[in-house]
């Protein structure tokens, strides 16, 4: 079994271009599996905030899995699903992925908004600390972590860059979709890690050669 916890940008012009990225690194994942070990069983574990949450959710769900081979779809939110529904612009498709999922996991803190008990800045700092929460929470539960993001962008609390350092701090092994403001084809890249999970690194070592072969 192995469980993907996964992050993304939620703007970039070129956010649809992951879903077969995905798709390849999952039908090399479990062409990985199937070999190893006959069987297999892959959790993805998503935040299906607006953006590459969605985008990845889609491609999980639609994603065909072979004999031997599960799948198990997990939402992790930060909020309440009505109260998370505030922050999400395309509240049709986050309703419906979210209807997709095998499980949906709702964390207890508290959607801030500006008011007489918060200030602007306060609600957003509250925010902000929630949406840490929800990476470490899918970080303690996962065996590495997907994620698409603007390597340049700025760093900010709870976002996905921040997720990615809290991963390699951790261990925990880290594949990356760059995204640039180009139309570049994007390559999913494994990154350097400190080796604590060996058979998890050396697994997707050989995913990465099976994408490769597979082009």
């Amino acid at each position: 079994m192995i469980t993907i916890a996964f992050a993304g940008n939620r703007i970039h012009p070129h956010l649809s271009a992951i879903q077969p990225v995905i798709t390849a690194f999952l039908n090399a994942l479990q062409k990985v599996l199937l070999q190893e070990q006959g069987s297999g069983h892959i959790t993805m574990l998503n935040g299906f905030a607006d953006g590459a949450d969605m985008e990845a959710g889609e491609a999980f769900h639609t994603w065909y899995s072979e004999s031997g081979i599960h799948k198990t779809s997990v939402a992790v939110l930060p909020f309440a699903i009505d109260d998370y529904e505030q922050a999400i612009d395309d509240k049709v498709r986050y309703r419906y992925l979210l209807g997709e999922c095998d499980k949906v996991v709702a964390l207890d803190n508290v959607y801030a908004v500006a008011s007489q008990q918060h200030t602007e800045d306060n609600a957003v700092n509250m925010r902000n600390k929630a949406y840490q929460r929800q990476a470490l929470y899918m970080l303690e539960r996962c065996d590495m972590l997907l994620a698409a993001a603007d390597p340049t962008a700025t760093v900010k609390p709870g976002g996905t860059l921040d997720t990615v350092g809290i991963a390699q701090h951790l261990g925990i092994p880290v594949v990356l979709m760059p995204l640039h403001t180009n139309a570049a084809p994007i390559k999913a890249a494994l990154l350097p890690a400190n080796e604590r999970q060996p058979h998890v690194y050396n697994l997707l070592r050989k995913v990465a050669e099976a994408m490769i072969s597979s082009v």
